[in-house]
């Protein structure tokens, strides 16, 4: 892995996105994808996060304070539903859905951080993730925190002091500090200084 510049990242050296057929390495095209996190409630929406692919948006706008994407090989997209591998691989008839992307709404209710941090558990390690948040420190827990700093999230920017905009890119099981990426609070988005955004590619 190596990290271009402070937004911009490439996931390349164990990520060559190649595939051997009949000895010979057939290589697909890179993918650049931008992450973006915006505060509540600066300008009367909810929290967003949202994801775009070459400029176009990919996924819903998420209007809650957190959601992930895990790296989805199979259909070769970001999505936070994994849950339908498991039913392919006993009926490989079954079709592909589209993928799903859930939301944790963590400032209604300490049972949304705790259906947070129960998902990533669901995750075993080695999985690519994106983690994206938009929310004041006193709404998100201790066990949250936790559950980041196994995907690589660092003290120095899970410590919050006021509404924060956090974005981290790692890997189940990385282990604290490691991320490949990690920004809080890093660019101006529609005239909001605490929002965040990095650029992929993968």
């Amino acid at each position: 892995m190596r990290i271009d510049n402070v937004k911009t990242m490439s996931v390349g050296t164990d990520r060559v996105n190649r595939i051997e057929l009949d000895s010979k390495v057939v290589y697909r095209r890179r993918r650049f994808f931008t992450v973006r996190a915006k505060p509540y409630p600066e300008d009367g929406y909810a929290p967003v996060a949202r994801m775009e692919e070459d400029g176009v948006a990919i996924t819903p706008q998420i209007s809650r304070s957190w959601t992930f994407f895990v790296w989805d090989s199979v259909r070769g997209l970001w999505a936070t539903d994994l849950d339908y591998a498991g039913a392919r691989a006993i009926d490989r008839s079954l079709p592909i859905p589209a993928p799903r992307y859930d939301t944790w709404d963590v400032a209604v209710a300490t049972a949304q951080q705790q259906a947070f941090c129960d998902a990533i558990d669901l995750l075993a390690d080695g999985r690519d993730i994106i983690i994206v948040g938009t929310h004041a420190p006193e709404n998100y827990s201790a066990a949250m925190v936790t559950r980041m700093k196994r995907c690589g999230g660092s003290d120095a920017n899970l410590s919050w002091t006021a509404r924060n905009s956090y974005i981290l890119v790692g890997r189940t099981g990385l282990g604290a500090g490691n991320a490949y990426h990690e920004v809080l609070n890093n660019v101006t988005l529609n005239g909001k200084s605490n929002s965040a955004q990095i650029d992929i590619e993968w």
